[in-house]
This record gives structure tokens, C-alpha cells and sequence, in this order.
């Protein structure tokens, strides 16, 4: 799952139709599906963004307290993320994407 949420948030950023995005962890695990539930994969989604926000540039405009969870909200700068628009860029991501998707099988 970790790899369905990397790859998705950075298509996300990556065709953002502005200068930034802001993205909620709460709607990007709803899109992919398995939230809520009970097996729900919240912390990975948060650590996935987190992963791909570029520290002193992008900015986190809400985290719940332990970090973690449905209300966290990063808005990604396109300045920082230099493949943003590149259609080269974009079909490997979507490559990516697709291979995470079927390594990791359902998305529920």
C-alpha cells in the first residue's frame, strides 16, 4: 500500500493545474479506498506524503496531534517538485503507479 499512496500523491502533485496543492490524507485514502475500516493504512498514507513534501518549502497547513491521521493536510509547491508538468515525468509515474498496484493487489 505504501507504494500506491507514494505514487499517487506525486501524480497528484505532479499535474497540479496551479503553484500548489493542497492535499488531506483523510481524501486520499478515501480515493484509493480502505478508509475508513478497520484495516485502514492512515499512518502510511501520512508517511507517503510526508515523504514527498520537500522540507522549508512545502508547508503542512494541518496535522492532527499524534501526526498522523485523516485531517493531515500539505500544500506542495510546484517550484519544488521539478518534474510538474513533464509528460515524460508523468507516464513514469503513472508506470509506477500501475506496478504498485498490481504488486500490492487490492486497494480495499
Amino acid at each position: 500500500m505504501r507504494n500506491i499512496f507514494f505514487y499517487y500523491v506525486k501524480l497528484l502533485i505532479c499535474t497540479m493545474p496551479g503553484n500548489h496543492i493542497d492535499l488531506n490524507a483523510g481524501w486520499i485514502h478515501r480515493t484509493i479506498g480502505g478508509y475508513p475500516g478497520k484495516g485502514h493504512r492512515m499512518p502510511v498514507c501520512c508517511e507517503a506524503m510526508d515523504e514527498l513534501m520537500i522540507k522549508g518549502k512545502d508547508i503542512v497547513l494541518k496535522a492532527p496531534k499524534k501526526g498522523k491521521g485523516a485531517s493531515l493536510t500539505i500544500r506542495y509547491f510546484r517550484q519544488n517538485h521539478p518534474c510538474c508538468g513533464s509528460p515524460t515525468c508523468i507516464g513514469e509515474i503513472l508506470n509506477d503507479l500501475q506496478n504498485a498496484i498490481k504488486a500490492g493487489g487490492d486497494l480495499a
